[in-house]
């Protein structure tokens, strides 16, 4: 443990149930996203992903993320009343011996009886519908496949029929499958077609598809009029795409074809971005958009269910998210933060608390701050900064210094509290500027974050401010919703304002984060603007940072001007790059 870390209290000695991610197939496939997650008494005592404590990016499994939640709760692998797995791209079948994985083998755990494992989209599912304020609601599971249904008759996954888009009813600690599309051998989902459209834009793994999404917004929707990707009859989707996932770009080449239309030849990694790639990110967005809302019509038909929970890594996508909203009866809305496989952890440890243990609901995400706390002893943290070379000093009221330094045009890293959970910075783990100045958006993609021109920065809005700048139906307090930007607005917020006039939002509620919510009211204060352009503390291809350390290492190598941790103000009293490593 680092000397500036301290544990989580667990109050009370109640049912303890820890969710893990496997990762690793039995036949050895890796898989991305890995995590770790303990419930104690129907509460997240703790959550976080493997990659943010291995510091490699899309890390698999759990071995680095359970050391840091038993250290952050002081238990034991043997003190848990049961430990869920979930697994993807096989069967899984809990009477089956050779389903305990080597990775679960190594926890040498006295009773393996404990052990239980669940199916990657019950999973995501129980993520979403236990961690909301539903008491009944839809859930919609959709990502680039889950598990094999029944026994694995093909050792190729996508053989074999498959989760890929399951639609279950939760009510109470109940969930109930009421239907899937994508399921048949050789069917490729919203997940998958997705991905097939992002290798051919020339990013070679999925893990990009919110590029995808940003540069659809540049795309002409009369390119492809008349082109259907998916077919809705008779309540169930198809996908007029034929699965091949180790070839992706041969799976499109067939399409158009198969079609008679021309796609152009694919684009090569790091080369020009033309008007035709444009057109295509559209197609893809556009028509998943499309078929998703007419499936959601058709299940509210069905049910009579207005209130709707979404998992999967499609679940991040936020403009499909807002389009629901506006184009189906859909009232209420909450995706799961943590919506691809790093939720699976979350949805592990709340299947096995509520399910496998029959303990009612009581707790709700209200906000995704389920990492650990730092700063135990805030002097000697000083103290080390300044002795490793750098200037630190302890603001008496860190809002109002951070919000002046921001509007002046500085980039400041903000590391506050609890880390948050998924992919999204939400005020605890950010890189701040100046949202009215392009310079700003401009800065970040040269000296930190490095990232292509079309790929716009997000907004954090205080709550009550919204509706002022923002055309948006609720609150988006995980930064999973996009709004309009009102025209008259628009001068006001340039560097987060897309090409399409939306923007990514988060809404910032005093109660959920009280000292994020005071520094945006520092920075309305001084320039009546109730909003800050927030992006992930790391650089391209990094983690987000998860300790003083992470942000202190961060900051020294690239090209941030200020460093917050705490109620410190960190600036370097050596060239950017030196070596002041803690």
């Amino acid at each position: 443990m680092c000397c500036w870390e301290f544990p989580v209290v667990l109050r009370g000695a109640g049912m303890r149930v820890l969710g893990l991610n496997l990762g690793f197939t039995r036949a050895g496939k890796m898989l991305k996203d890995g995590g770790a997650c303990i419930v104690v008494d129907g509460q997240v005592a703790v959550a976080v992903a493997e990659e943010r404590v291995c510091r490699r990016k899309y890390a698999e499994g759990f071995e680095h993320a359970l050391e840091y939640c038993l250290d952050a709760t002081g238990c034991g692998v043997d003190d848990f009343d049961a430990i869920v797995v979930s697994s993807c791209c096989e069967d899984v079948y809990s009477s089956d011996k050779d389903v305990y994985s080597r990775e679960v083998d190594e926890l040498h755990l006295q009773n393996h009886s404990k052990v239980h494992f669940v199916s990657h989209h019950l999973s995501h599912a129980y993520s979403a519908f236990c961690a909301s304020p539903f008491d009944r609601a839809l859930i919609v599971v959709m990502d680039g496949g889950g598990n094999v249904i029944g026994r694995q008759k093909h050792p190729d996954w996508w053989r074999n029929r498959r989760e890929q888009n399951s639609y279950y009813i939760g009510e109470g600690t109940t969930i109930k499958l009421i239907g899937r599309d994508f399921d048949e051998p050789y069917e490729v989902g919203f997940g998958e077609a997705y991905r097939y459209f992002t290798y051919y834009l020339g990013w070679s793994s999925s893990v990009h598809a919110g590029k995808t999404m940003a540069l659809a917004a540049y795309g002409d929707p009369d390119r492809f009029t008349g082109l259907e990707l998916f077919e809705f009859e008779d309540g169930r989707l198809r996908c007029r795409l034929r699965n091949d996932p180790m070839r992706p770009v041969e799976v499109l080449r067939r399409f158009a074809e198969d079609y008679g239309i021309d796609l152009g030849s694919p684009r090569l990694p790091d080369t020009d971005i033309c008007q035709r790639h444009k057109d295509l990110a559209f197609l893809v967005q556009s028509q998943m958009e499309k078929a998703l809302v007419k499936k959601i019509n058709f299940l509210c038909r069905e049910t009579g269910i207005t209130n709707l929970c979404i998992a999967g890594g499609v679940g991040l996508n936020c403009v499909a998210n807002t389009r629901i909203l506006e184009d189906t009866p859909i009232q209420n809305l909450f995706v799961q933060p943590a919506a691809g496989d790093q939720g699976q952890a979350l949805g592990n440890a709340l299947y096995g608390y509520h399910w496998l243990l029959r303990k009612p609901r009581g707790w709700v995400m209200t906000n995704a701050y389920l990492g650990r706390e730092y700063l135990k002893d805030p002097q000697d943290f000083g103290s080390r900064l300044v002795s490793n070379g750098f200037k630190c000093v302890r603001s008496a009221n860190i809002a109002q210094d951070v919000a002046r330094l921001i509007a002046d045009g500085l980039l400041v890293g903000w590391f506050q509290g609890r880390s948050e959970f998924g992919p999204r910075a939400l005020g605890n783990r950010s890189i701040l500027a100046d949202p009215r100045r392009v310079e700003s958006r401009q800065s970040l993609d040269k000296r930190v974050k490095h990232r292509e021109w079309f790929r716009p920065y997000a907004p954090s809005v205080l709550e009550g401010y919204a509706l002022e700048f923002f055309d948006v139906k609720e609150n988006s307090p995980f930064m999973l919703l996009v709004a309009r930007v009102k025209p008259e607005k628009r001068s006001l917020i340039p560097a987060v304002v897309h090409i399409d006039g939306t923007a990514r939002l988060q809404t910032v509620s005093r109660g959920e984060n009280p000292r994020y919510y005071e520094l945006i009211d520092a920075y309305r204060s001084l320039t009546g603007v109730p909003a800050l352009l927030n992006t992930s503390f790391n650089s391209k291809d990094e983690p987000i940072v998860e300790t003083p350390e992470d942000a202190i290492r961060c900051f020294r190598e690239h090209g941030i001007d200020v460093l917050v941790v705490g109620d410190y103000l960190i600036t370097r009293s050596h060239p950017l790059g030196e070596e002041a490593a803690l």
